[in-house]
């Protein structure tokens, strides 16, 4: 029982004091604690009449017995209404924030669980190189696995080797990686004379579910072997691997990819187009891929920022899912003071009216964004030839990350000549970085220091993975409303 006492001030006083006190219950105020007010409030029932009925006796009106219980009578009929409509707009209040909570969750597509990941290091011959003596390689993918358990953030974390086979290690990252040398990757088997990716990929894909995260660890060097042709078998591989990754993004669309290329010492054999070996000692790339729904891969990318954990070494970033998602409302909001223009007060997050040139004569406005969970790089986000307009009469001129990031992550920045009145679409849209084609090893020869930093065939691999995925062209969109 809720006890509240409203001194006798008079009528004025009682009645504004009683005012405050339900403003106060409006926000938070539940059904249960509502009946006990209600209880209560006979108390301030009974003031009133008194305080009329005091008046009334005063101007000599009316006959106070009448008029007091009329008046209970109106001030229940008042106060009930008042309640029935706090309810009535907290529930549609309530309402409204879980349409808007299962919008963004959708946009998230957040995973509350631990996912098992399972990783997948390629051991085939060309990757001797980068196990003999202490090297970049063993300290960046040993630290990443530490750093996956420290973060707790795996249900299970399963080491395997692959090449022409998946061969199953025990759960033990020092030995897995970090003891490594030639002689022990040699014996832990396989076919270990080529390096087929787009096999290697089928077996990781046909290992998953939407529970899963795969790693996979190569050099990602193709071998066409031989007497073959070389610009056939990069076709059939890249398509290969388009398969294998499509087959599995039919059944689970959520499949989202990200790949990082890294820096290492090697000294070793590296091989060319033909197998044939050349000794080469000095700085070569090898890459890091993660498979796994856009949640699972985006809970594993904030939990290790959030532990200021990283993978090292990292050059180049590689992203890929689906896209063609709709932002939620809860997500975006023009930035107030951005420009010379007055929020919409019937939709004040994404509408502007009476928008002016500032005194440069440009038209600019500025749109906070929380792209969060998108699993995209700043640099691709950052990027201005990444956004197309549905008006082409507005552009966009700047994205930034803003530093303390709290509901939004990043600001828009949008400018145009003179005003024109719109429901302007802006489309994130989907692409993949030129850094593949640029660190693409077009003619697979013998390795030195002009190619040492390129990799046979990689471009082939990340179109394969990008045409399965990709199948929009854009990742996300949003409106804004440019009134009169």
């Amino acid at each position: 029982m809720v006890a509240v006492y409203f001194p006798r001030r008079g009528l004025t006083g009682c009645l504004s004091q009683q005012y405050r006190f339900y403003q106060s219950l409006r926000t938070g105020i539940s059904r249960s604690t509502a009946t006990h007010v209600l209880l209560i409030n006979y108390n301030f029932i009974f003031c009133l009449g008194c305080q009329i009925e005091q008046s009334m006796t005063y101007n000599k009106l009316i006959s106070k017995t009448p008029f007091f219980h009329v008046a209970i009578l109106v001030c229940i009929t008042i106060y009930t209404g008042f309640m029935c409509s706090c309810d009535s707009h907290r529930a549609k209040r309530a309402n409204n924030n879980v349409a808007k909570q299962d919008t963004a969750t959708a946009y998230i597509d957040a995973i509350d669980f631990n996912p098992t990941v399972n990783v997948y290091l390629e051991n085939s011959g060309s990757m001797d190189g980068y196990v003999k003596g202490q090297t970049e390689f063993e300290q960046i993918v040993y630290n990443y696995l530490v750093n996956l358990k420290l973060a707790k953030i795996t249900s299970e974390l399963n080491l395997f080797y692959i090449n022409s086979n998946v061969l199953p290690q025990q759960d033990d990252v020092q030995d897995f990686i970090e003891k490594l040398e030639p002689t022990s990757f040699k014996a832990k088997g396989g076919n270990r004379g080529t390096s087929d990716i787009s096999q290697m990929i089928g077996m990781i894909m046909n290992e998953m579910n939407d529970s899963t995260v795969s790693i996979f660890i190569s050099d990602c060097i193709f071998s066409p072997g031989k007497g073959k042709d070389a610009g056939d078998y990069l076709n059939n591989q890249k398509i290969g691997i388009k398969n294998a990754v499509g087959q599995y993004f039919n059944a689970h669309p959520k499949l989202a990819v990200m790949g990082y290329r890294c820096m290492s010492s090697f000294n070793g054999y590296c091989y060319d187009k033909n197998d044939a070996g050349t000794l080469y000692q000095g700085q070569r790339p090898f890459y890091v891929w993660l498979f796994g729904t856009q949640g699972a891969l985006n809970r594993i990318q904030n939990e290790m920022l959030k532990n200021r954990y990283q993978l090292d070494g990292v050059q180049n970033e590689f992203m890929a899912f689906a896209g063609g998602t709709t932002m939620p409302d809860s997500c975006y909001a023009v930035k107030r003071g951005s420009g010379k223009f007055d929020l919409k007060r019937s939709d004040p997050k994404h509408s502007i009216e009476n928008l002016k040139a500032d005194k440069n004569g440009k038209v600019r406005f500025s749109v906070e964004v929380n792209y969060a969970p998108l699993i995209l790089s700043d640099s691709y986000l950052c990027d201005t030839s990444m956004y197309v307009l549905n008006d082409p009469k507005y552009k966009v001129v700047g994205v930034e990350r803003i530093k303390e990031y709290q509901k939004y992550s990043h600001i828009i920045h949008i400018e145009a000549e003179r005003v024109h009145l719109s429901n302007l679409e802006i489309q994130l849209c989907t692409g993949t970085p030129t850094w593949p084609a640029y660190y693409n090893d077009e003619d697979g020869n013998a390795i030195d220091d002009s190619n040492a930093d390129k990799t046979f065939g990689i471009k082939y691999m990340t179109g394969g993975i990008a045409e399965a995925i990709i199948r929009k062209n854009y990742y996300t969109r949003m409106t804004i409303n440019i009134n009169k």
